[in-house]
């Protein structure tokens, strides 16, 4: 059996860096199950994280998310304050600030997000609670090429 290991990279406020790591046993093949990083609800995390795996929030996080090619799950008890690049981002829980996903959002019936969300499709739970921007389709290409411009250089969004 081999052990398969990813990585994920912190940056937090004061220039402190870090990773958290996490592993799963045995090969996993393209078709199957992909690994998750997951964060607690114990946890409280503020800076930028970066991870090559969808991740999972359970606690609160504050700052910079950046999974372009992989999902973020938002659970109900989770509190999120972020600017985030995902392909796709699905909200049970508090989310605050500005989210562009690749492919879609879906915003549970248990949700709030403050703020402006732009993706290819966005759903909407009947008893969400959404206060922001919604962009779809048209404006996306743009949003989308800003974001992953805005990645590789290492900018800071407006």
């Amino acid at each position: 059996m081999r052990m398969s290991r990813s990585t994920l990279s912190l940056e937090t406020p004061g220039d402190t860096r870090g990773t958290l790591e996490s592993s799963a046993e045995g090969d996993v093949p393209r078709s199957g199950p992909l690994p998750v990083f997951r964060i607690p609800n114990t946890l409280l995390i503020k800076g930028t994280l970066k991870a090559e795996e969808d991740v999972i929030i359970e606690g609160r996080f504050d700052g910079e998310i950046d999974l372009p090619d992989h999902c973020l799950t938002i659970l109900p008890d989770a509190e999120v304050h972020a600017k985030i690049f995902a392909r796709d981002v699905t909200v049970h829980g508090a989310l605050t600030g500005r989210v562009t996903a690749t492919e879609i959002v879906d915003i549970r019936d248990t949700a709030s997000v403050v703020g402006a969300v732009a993706a290819q499709r966005i759903l909407l739970g009947e008893n969400a609670s959404v206060r922001a921007r919604l962009v779809t389709r048209r404006h996306m290409d743009a949003a989308a090429h800003v974001a992953r411009y805005r990645r590789e250089r290492g900018l800071k969004a407006e």
